[in-house]
């Protein structure tokens, strides 16, 4: 997204400078999908990133599981308890099925492949 972004910022006519400015004031904030949702469409001309609003919470919840695993290897804290509200209990191993990976690999790139698509539309000849 990072990437989708400085070439939209660029394409608009937006100098290094800002540019790198904007960039700044991202900072990591894009690997959570609530602020991805907030962000484009801030920085992309009011792009949203979701079609769908159904995306959003099959998302933030698969993407929620990135703390624990990263973080904590792989065990629940009350962190994720509090942000996804799940029947997890504290303590104990973070899940994830290989259908939820494949469903959630298919999402993301059916939303970045649309948001690009909207971005920079292919040109006609």
């Amino acid at each position: 997204m990072k990437i989708g972004i400085r070439r939209y910022r660029k394409l608009k006519g937006d100098d290094d400078a800002a540019i790198e400015a904007v960039m700044r004031s991202i900072g990591s904030r894009l690997q959570s999908v609530t602020n991805a949702v907030a962000l484009i469409p801030q920085h992309c001309g009011g792009a949203p990133l979701l079609t769908n609003a159904g995306d959003e919470p099959k998302l933030n919840r698969v993407f929620q599981k990135r703390h624990p695993i990263t973080h904590n290897l792989g065990v629940v804290d009350r962190k994720f308890i509090d942000r996804v509200r799940s029947g997890e209990a504290e303590g104990t191993e973070v899940r994830v099925e290989n259908a939820e990976i494949e469903e959630t690999a298919r999402l993301t790139y059916a939303v970045l492949s649309d948001l690009h698509n909207r971005l920079f539309p292919p040109v006609s000849t």
